[in-house]
């Protein structure tokens, strides 16, 4: 596994600087725009995609990274809805 941050950056600021709503609170069955913390960079999220994720998106398993999710090989830090 890969990791773009260094230990000991605290990832809920870096989401409220970008901000980001937290992953726990992310509805797939819902346009938006995800940050892809392993890229740098937003993705549009289709919902087309809502059971693919429900079923392979999980939190890392390593301390200092909870809050981020791992889908497709992508680290997903937070989100923003899209209207």
């Amino acid at each position: 596994m890969t990791f773009t941050i260094s230990l000991g950056v605290n990832l809920a600021e870096l989401r409220k600087t970008l901000g980001l709503r937290p992953m726990s609170e992310f509805d797939p069955a819902r346009r938006a725009r995800i940050y892809d913390n392993l890229n740098g960079v937003f993705i549009e999220w289709d919902p087309a995609d809502a059971d693919k994720y429900r079923r392979y998106a999980g939190a890392y398993n390593h301390e200092g990274y909870e809050e981020l999710t791992n889908y497709a090989g992508l680290e997903f830090l937070g989100w923003r809805p899209i209207n």
